[in-house]
């Protein structure tokens, strides 16, 4: 009597595939070296790129400068920078890091100012509005006015104010400010003054060029400024002119750049 063994099926199988040779399993061993190189590479680029974009949105000054917080002036030497990165602004002096959210940061002398995020620019007496970009510039003109520069473009300006959108107005003219009953709390402001409305609790003044600002509790009193031909509700955002009244913009990022950029 005769037997016949069979192969199992994946004894079969591996019997019939193909061996590599030496130089095909060099091949693939290369091009497996190359796919792990290639990915290796992309990480860096991808690193670099993240740290190239955050240089772009680093502004350095070259000579001394100063901002407010909560009422107190804070002095800083050349080199301090301003980071702004994944939409949070920043201020580093090389001792401290400061958030800066919207509050301006003025150069020395107070002449000058620059912008840590997008605020809106409104020239009532002009009929402009438009959007300053973070890093834009606001300067005291020789000639008179001011000169509002961006990255890419500049313009003009005889007066007006900038608004953060939330809490915080810039004066580019003299401006009057009352509170309380009968509006009989008033302070005149100097133009390159700024300050920040806290609704239903207080005011935070910063006089240009002051050494510290000022805290002043005004509870639910209605907070005015009074400019020439126009007035503001600080407390409810509201521009008053020609007998007529406009919200003003809560989101200044969604207006088109005053002066094209």
């Amino acid at each position: 009597m005769s037997v016949t063994f069979k192969n199992p099926a994946g004894a079969s199988r591996a019997a019939d595939k193909p061996r590599l040779t030496p130089r095909a399993k060099r091949s693939r061993r290369r091009n497996r070296i190359i796919i792990v190189s290639a990915t290796a590479l992309a990480a860096v680029v991808a690193v670099l790129l993240a740290l190239y974009l955050r240089v772009l949105q680093t502004y350095e000054f070259a000579g001394e400068s100063y901002h407010y917080d909560v009422g107190t002036r804070f002095s800083h030497a050349a080199g301090t920078k301003i980071n702004r990165l994944d939409g949070r602004t920043t201020l580093e002096d090389g001792r401290n890091v400061f958030p800066l959210d919207s509050i301006p940061v003025f150069f020395a002398g107070g002449d000058k100012l620059i912008l840590p995020e997008n605020m809106a620019a409104i020239v009532p007496e002009e009929s402009r509005a438009g959007r300053l970009e973070f890093f834009s510039t606001v300067e005291k003109n020789p000639g008179g006015g001011y000169i509002l520069k961006g990255e890419k473009k500049s313009t003009t300006s005889e007066g007006g104010f900038l608004f953060d959108g939330r809490d915080l107005y810039v004066f580019l003219e003299e401006t009057e400010i009352s509170w309380g009953d009968g509006a009989d709390e008033k302070i005149k402001l100097a133009p390159m003054s700024y300050m920040v409305v806290l609704y239903n609790l207080r005011v935070e003044i910063y006089p240009s060029g002051a050494e510290d600002g000022m805290l002043i509790d005004t509870g639910a009193a209605r907070v005015m400024a009074y400019f020439r031909g126009y007035s503001v509700d600080l407390s409810k955002d509201i521009l008053y002119r020609a007998g007529q009244e406009m919200l003003l913009f809560t989101n200044p990022s969604v207006l088109i750049p005053l002066g094209g950029g």
